[in-house]
C-alpha cells in the first residue's frame, strides 16, 4: 500500500516534487494513488483488529517521515489514522499512546496537536492500562519546552489523583511531581515559559492534599513529596524563595493548609538529617582516634578514684 508515492518520496528527499502525491489524489482523479489511500483507510478502520494495528504502525512510519508529506497530500487519510487513539481495542490505543512520543518529535506541527490533544483525552479512557500509559506520555511531553501544557491539561492529569484505580492514582503523583519539579527549575532560573501554565506551581499542595484524603496513596506521595529536589538543590536561596513564593500563590485556602504542613514537616526531617549527620560525623572521628597506651589507661583511672 501507498509503496508507489512512498518510492518516490526517497527518490527526492530535497525535492517536493519528488514527494509530490501520486496522479488522481488531489486534483479530482480516481488513479492508482486514490486506490491505495482508499485500501489504507479500509484496513485502518477493518473490524480485524490485527489488521487495524498494522495499517496504524504503517502510518506512524509514514507520518514520522519528512520527505513523504503524508499529511499535507493525504490530510483525510491522517484524520482516519489519528482516530486509532479512539480505537475499540484497548491494545491499539495503547499502541498509539506509545507511538505518541515519536510523532511529537517527527511529525508536522499541525500532527502534534492533535497527537497531543488525543493523547489528553485517553487519560479518562475507560481502559487502566491506558489511562497510566496516557498519563506517562502526557507528563513526558509536558517537560518539552516546545509543547503546550494549558490549565486544563494539567488539571486533567490532576484529576487523575481521584482515579477509582490506585495504579492509576499513582501514575498521576509521579506525573505531577515530574511536571513541577521541571516547572521549579525553570522558575529558579528565570521564568515559566508562556507553553507551561502557571496552574503547575499549585501541584505540590494538591499532591498534599491527596495525600491526607487518600490512605492508599498516602505513602507514595509522602515518598514523592519528602525525597529530596523539589526545587534543584543547587538553586540559591533567594531563587529558592522565589518558586515557593510561587507555588504559595497558586495554592487555594485548603491547600496552603497542605502546603503549610509539607513545609512544616520536610523543615522537621531536615533538621532530623542535619543532627543525624552530625552524630555520624562525631562517630567516625572517635573511630580514627589512637587507641590509649597503658600510662594514660592508669592515669585515668587514678583521676576517677579521686
Amino acid at each position: 500500500m501507498l509503496r508507489r508515492w512512498r518510492r518516490g518520496g526517497r527518490r527526492g528527499a530535497g525535492s517536493r516534487a519528488a514527494a509530490s502525491p501520486p496522479a488522481g489524489v488531489g486534483g479530482g482523479g480516481r488513479g492508482a494513488g486514490w486506490w491505495q489511500q482508499a485500501q489504507l483507510a479500509l484496513e485502518l478502520e477493518s473490524k480485524e483488529e490485527g489488521r487495524r494495528s498494522a495499517a496504524a504502525a504503517l502510518m506512524v512510519r509514514l507520518l514520522c517521515s519528512p520527505e513523504a508529506e503524508v499529511a499535507d497530500h493525504y490530510p483525510d487519510l491522517t484524520k482516519v489514522a489519528l482516530q486509532r487513539f479512539k480505537d475499540v481495542a484497548a491494545p491499539i490505543r495503547l499502541q498509539m499512546l506509545d507511538a505518541a512520543t515519536r510523532l511529537m518529535a517527527d511529525a508536522i506541527p499541525p500532527v502534534q496537536e492533535q497527537v497531543q490533544a488525543l493523547a489528553t483525552e485517553r487519560l479518562s479512557d475507560p481502559d487502566e492500562r491506558v489511562r497510566c500509559a496516557a498519563l506517562r506520555i502526557v507528563c513526558e511531553l509536558g517537560q518539552r519546552p516546545e509543547v503546550s501544557m494549558t490549565r486544563a491539561s494539567l488539571n486533567a492529569v490532576a484529576g487523575r489523583l481521584k482515579d477509582v484505580k490506585l495504579s492509576v492514582r499513582k501514575e498521576a503523583a509521579s506525573g505531577c511531581m515530574t511536571l513541577f519539579r521541571t516547572a521549579a527549575g525553570l522558575l529558579a532560573k528565570g521564568g515559566l515559559p508562556d507553553e507551561l501554565d502557571v496552574s503547575v506551581l499549585a501541584y505540590p499542595a494538591r499532591l498534599a492534599a491527596a495525600a491526607l484524603s487518600d490512605p492508599e496513596l498516602r505513602s507514595h506521595v509522602f515518598v514523592l513529596l519528602h525525597s529530596p529536589g523539589l526545587v534543584p538543590l543547587n538553586t540559591p536561596p533567594a531563587a529558592a524563595a522565589r518558586v515557593w513564593a510561587g507555588v504559595w500563590a497558586e495554592c487555594e485556602a485548603t491547600g496552603r493548609d497542605a502546603l503549610l504542613r509539607l513545609l512544616r514537616c520536610k523543615a522537621e526531617l531536615a533538621g532530623e538529617v542535619a543532627r543525624l549527620l552530625g552524630h555520624t560525623r562525631r562517630l567516625r572521628a572517635a573511630s580514627k582516634a589512637p587507641e590509649p597506651d597503658e600510662q594514660q589507661l592508669a592515669s585515668f583511672k587514678r583521676r576517677q578514684a579521686r
